[in-house]
């Protein structure tokens, strides 16, 4: 095994063991944290949060970061890679001085943009504000480290640091609750943890890799080519931004409260299934830029074929669990009010095994400079959804919402496989038979055998009923789908358990 494959394999444990202890922590100590610092004080945490987010945007550079670094690093040009960190550190200090500045003259109006806030509760969330604004002044600058990081395949240091992030987090935040902290000292905790493996990755980047930022290097005319691209990659993130940034207000203007209300825990539930998608995201992308700049299509296809079977396989089963097990851990969870968030969150988790298991092809296409007929297909994305969303939210709440949402991932993937197919020059029809032609029928049958063991004979509710029946789907899946597994992945599955024995 080679050192970027073993790089892979353990950056992509690493990944999906921080997912399990954020999921982990989000189920069982948020709401003790609620608890403890009230709801209230919760609720200013979290506006706080997502006001100041509304501002950081990077518009695309940090994926510009990956893509140039990697392309300059395939070339063996090291002046390249420190002239074009030094413009981008440049543009970076510049757009974080406008942040700032945005930031502060907001400051001074908190209390006219939320009227309905009493005065305690501006109070509190004026200091939030600034620990959390602070913060993202701070950090801003640095966010490409973990773009260079991966251009440089360090894998398993990347996801290190951001699984001590975490750990750190829950560590610092527990120890504030436990001494029954102010909920200031919570934002703190969560603040100190993610400067920290800050500093990790600089340190990182500063020892591992041959990138030294001198600003004085800074070549704008370089920049040109990296604004062409990066401009089309903010354009997609803002028509991605857009999908579930809108849901609520078109439910709030076309169906009720109660429906924005189911939508939540369905949008949360997408995202984490969206994150186990994306845990191994990056870590192909040295390999693929290699691929692509000696025109290796046959390699950058089986790639595809093997990374694409893997997502199939591991959100196949995510999901068929989900799919059976929904409406009790729903119930549990979020209680019987929310039973109706479970086919919301079925509808809109469907078109992501299909989106997540091509994203070797999309790596490639941002390699190949497609970003502009990516950035199309987001757009068109974005339309359809808007232009759905209205007629059925109306007619049918909150799973017309979650159902807009799916038709529209569903035309964004159709779209894809034909951007792969005619200019990466992919096989995308021959992919879909060899990724997904074995595998729908077992998939298919784990489903409905698994739902009426779950629905029909195993009748406990809670979490314990809950637990009880993810673990038999689990075990009905992988019996289901391991007769259809290819000849290496089998290998690969008999060399893991040799291993552990």
């Amino acid at each position: 095994m080679d050192k970027s494959t073993k790089q892979i394999r353990i950056g992509a444990v690493i990944s999906y063991v921080a997912l399990g202890v954020n999921i982990a922590a989000t189920l069982l100590y948020m709401p003790w944290m609620v608890s403890v610092i009230g709801k209230a004080d919760y609720a200013m945490y979290t506006l706080a949060y997502s006001f100041v987010n509304i501002f950081v945007m990077d518009f695309g550079l940090s994926n510009s970061v990956s893509k140039f670094i990697a392309q300059y690093r395939a070339e063996g040009n090291v002046q390249k890679e420190n002239e074009f960190m030094a413009t981008v550190s440049k543009v970076y200090l510049i757009l974080d001085a406008v942040m700032a500045a945005i930031l502060l003259v907001l400051f001074f109006f908190i209390d006219r943009i939320y009227t309905g806030l009493t005065a305690e509760e501006i109070r509190t969330f004026r200091s939030l504000y600034l620990i959390v604004a602070s913060y993202a002044v701070v950090s801003f600058p640095f966010m490409p480290l973990s773009g260079v990081m991966y251009a440089y395949e360090k894998v398993i240091e990347t996801k290190l640091c951001e699984m001590f992030q975490k750990l750190f987090t829950i560590v610092l935040v527990i120890a504030a609750l436990l001494h029954r902290a102010d909920v200031r000292f919570v934002m703190l905790a969560n603040v100190l943890s993610a400067l920290i493996a800050l500093a990790a990755k600089y340190y990182i980047v500063k020892k591992g890799t041959h990138i030294r930022v001198r600003l004085s290097l800074a070549n704008f005319a370089m920049f040109r080519e990296v604004a062409g691209f990066t401009v089309w990659i903010a354009v997609q993130i803002l028509a991605q931004r857009c999908i579930f940034t809108l849901a609520p207000n078109i439910l709030g203007i076309v169906a009720t409260s109660e429906d924005i209300a189911v939508f939540s825990p369905a949008n949360s539930i997408e995202s984490y299934f969206v994150s186990l998608a994306m845990a191994i995201n990056g870590f192909f992308i040295m390999r693929i830029t290699k691929y692509i700049a000696s025109d290796e299509k046959e390699q950058l296809y089986q790639l595809l074929l093997k990374v694409g079977r893997f997502q199939v396989l591991l959100l196949g089963m995510v999901y068929v669990v989900f799919v059976c097990v929904g409406d009790t851990f729903m119930c549990a969870w979020m209680g019987t009010d929310f039973r109706i968030s479970w086919p919301c969150a079925a509808l809109i988790m469907l078109p992501d095994i299909l989106i997540y298991s091509e994203q070797v092809a999309d790596t490639a296409a941002v390699a190949s400079n497609l970003v502009k007929y990516q950035a199309l297909g987001n757009v068109i994305m974005a339309a359809v959804c808007v232009l759905l969303s209205f007629p059925l939210s109306s007619a049918f709440g909150a799973i017309g919402a979650s159902a807009a949402i799916a038709v529209s991932y569903v035309v964004l993937f159709v779209y894809n496989n034909i951007l792969y197919s005619r200019k990466v020059g992919l096989d995308m029809g021959l992919f879909l038979k060899e990724c997904y032609g074995n595998l729908v029928l077992p998939v298919l049958a784990a489903g409905v055998v698994g739902f009426f063991l779950c629905n029909k004979l195993i009748l406990i509710k809670g979490w314990t009923g809950a637990i009880i029946k993810a673990c038999l789907v689990s075990v009905v899946y992988i019996l289901a789908v391991f007769l259809f597994l290819n000849g290496q992945e089998k290998e690969m599955i008999a060399g893991l358990v040799k291993r552990r024995h």
